[in-house]
């Protein structure tokens, strides 16, 4: 997987040694809120979960990032997100990064906000 770097994040896969601060992330309530299950896991909690969720600020810059990635080097013609209706926060940063609501979803018995841009949406907001 490649890397992607911005000012001042560095987005990279997980990597064995990350474990113990990810654990110590997915013990805090206040992180895993919008995540998962929504409540706070263990050490082996953490392991299962290491290679699917990853977050705590700088979210809309790691997003920036993920999206660049997505429509420049994979060529996507269109990025989702999809949000539970009450993670504000993320509602916010889909929104900065020029995504609208397309609908809503069930997504394991829960509803879920679509989200998405286009490449070419995407490509008219940079300059």
């Amino acid at each position: 997987m490649k890397e992607l770097q911005t000012d001042r994040l560095l987005l990279r896969m997980f990597r064995d040694s990350d474990l113990d601060a990810y654990a110590e992330m997915l013990a805090d309530p206040e992180v895993v809120r919008y995540i998962g299950t929504g409540e706070p896991g263990d050490r082996e909690v953490a392991w299962r979960s290491m290679a699917t969720h990853l977050g705590k600020g700088y979210a809309t810059e790691a997003a920036q990032a993920a999206l660049g990635f997505a429509f420049d080097e994979l060529e996507m013609p269109r990025v989702t997100s999809l949000i539970q209706p009450d993670n504000v926060n993320s509602i916010r940063v889909a929104k900065r990064l020029g995504e609208k609501l397309f609908g809503t979803l069930d997504l394991k018995g829960k509803p879920c906000l679509v989200y998405a841009i286009e490449r070419e949406e995407w490509r008219g907001r940079i300059v």
